[in-house]
C-alpha cells in the first residue's frame, strides 16, 4: 500500500525545515514483501548487476508464492470470522444488559470466547429477553455479579450473565459443558441456591 501524506504545518525535523503541506511518500509492506524488495532491487533492478532470463523467473515465482500465501492468510481471516461470528453476536448482545445491570464496562478476555462456544449450541431465541427477566425475577444476581468483578476476572466477562440463565434454565447441562474449573462455577449456583455438588 502506497500513501502520499502531507505535513499540516511547518515542523522542523533534526534541524532541517519541512514546509506546510510537504509531501512524503509511506510504503507499507508485509514481512515477505520487504524481504522479496530487499533480494531483488540490488540484485535485478540496479544497473551494475545484469539479470539473467533465470534471475527473473526465479523473482517471478518468488511473488507469486507471496500473493499466493495473502491469499491463504486471506481466507483464513474469513473463515475463522465466520466461525466466531456467532459467538460475537450474543457478546455484542450481552455487553449492554451487562453495562446496565452490572454498572461497570466489561474486560472481554479470551476465557468470554471459551465459556460462549461452550454453550453454542445451547443458547435458544431472546437471550436478551430471557436475560432480563432473570435479572428482573433475581435483583440480586446482578449485585453479586459487580461484587465479585472487583477480585474475579470471570465476573468481568458479558458471559457470566449467560452462564447465570444456564444455570437457572438447564442445571445439569450447564455443569456437564463448563470450559473451566469446578470452583469458578460453584458460586454462581450458590447464588442461585443450587447445590452444585448435587447435580
Amino acid at each position: 500500500m502506497h500513501y502520499v501524506v502531507r505535513a499540516n504545518s511547518e515542523i522542523s525535523f533534526e534541524q532541517i525545515a519541512i514546509t506546510n503541506g510537504t509531501p512524503c511518500e509511506v510504503q507499507v509492506k508485509t514481512i515477505l514483501q520487504h524481504a522479496y524488495s530487499e533480494l531483488t532491487h540490488d540484485t535485478i533492478y540496479k544497473p551494475k548487476v545484469t539479470a539473467t532470463p533465470l534471475m527473473l523467473r526465479t523473482a517471478a515465482k518468488s511473488m507469486a508464492l507471496i500473493e499466493a500465501t495473502n491469499n491463504y492468510f486471506g481466507q483464513v481471516v474469513k473463515q475463522v470470522s465466520e466461525i466466531i461470528r456467532p459467538t460475537k453476536a450474543l457478546t455484542d448482545e450481552l455487553s449492554p444488559v451487562y453495562r446496565d445491570k452490572v454498572g461497570r464496562e466489561p474486560e472481554l478476555t479470551r476465557a468470554e470466547v471459551l465459556i460462549l462456544d461452550a454453550y453454542h449450541d445451547v443458547i435458544g431465541e431472546d437471550v436478551t429477553g430471557r436475560l432480563k427477566a432473570l435479572l428482573a425475577e433475581r435483583e440480586f444476581i446482578a449485585t453479586r455479579i459487580a461484587e465479585k468483578a472487583m477480585m474475579k476476572l470471570l465476573y468481568r466477562q458479558p458471559s457470566v450473565l449467560f452462564v447465570c440463565l444456564l444455570v437457572a434454565e438447564k442445571p445439569v447441562d450447564t455443569k456437564r459443558r463448563w470450559p473451566l474449573t469446578p470452583d469458578e462455577l460453584r458460586p454462581i449456583y450458590v447464588d442461585l441456591g443450587l447445590n452444585f455438588d448435587n447435580l
